[in-house]
């Protein structure tokens, strides 16, 4: 079991690094119309993850990211400028509690892998991405591990786990399969 933990603690470490990381690139100056690159590619990214940008990641700040960045800095009670500036970049990439990360990138691996399967398959798929990360050959991360897998790498971003995904990705985390 201490091995276990000790996989979630490294996931967790590393899957919050990325976030904070991309909050340093940001709080350099708020991102606005008219701007290009990766960072605020991560943005609309981000903003199509939580619902708010509908078009493709492109990595140009346009009207209608602006207007995606107003409507979600309405709804955190923030100034809506439309501008991506140290407030909104924390609010979008709001930290996650090591011990929940673990889940949630699982949850989401769950959701991309087994969407619309019944709950028992998600558990069955959960614990065999698992059960792989005792393999000597295996990264020994949960994210590389899933990284390692393009499909679902590749969708994992994108990916809202429902209700039963988060379930079962908790029940394979607490040994319950």
């Amino acid at each position: 079991m201490g091995e276990k933990r000790r996989i979630r603690n490294i996931t967790a470490v590393l899957l919050f690094a990325v976030p904070l990381f991309l909050l340093c690139v940001f709080l350099a100056k708020a991102a606005a119309l008219g701007e290009s690159g990766q960072e605020v590619r991560c943005v609309q990214e981000r903003l199509a993850v939580l619902g708010y940008f509908d078009s493709k990641a492109d990595g140009l700040f346009s009207p209608e990211l602006a207007g995606a960045v107003r409507s979600f800095q309405s709804a955190q009670g923030l100034p809506s400028s439309g501008k991506v500036d140290s407030r909104t970049l924390g609010a979008l990439f709001e930290e996650m509690p090591p011990e929940d990360t673990a889940q949630k990138l699982l949850a989401k691996y769950i959701a991309a892998k087994s969407a619309g399967k019944p709950y028992w398959e998600q558990v069955a798929c959960g614990a065999a991405l698992l059960d792989r990360l005792q393999s000597p050959e295996s990264p020994n991360t949960l994210a590389g591990l899933i990284m390692r897998e393009a499909d679902a790498a590749r969708f994992l971003l994108r990916t809202v786990p429902d209700g039963t995904a988060r379930q079962a990705a908790a029940d394979c985390l607490n040994g319950r399969r």
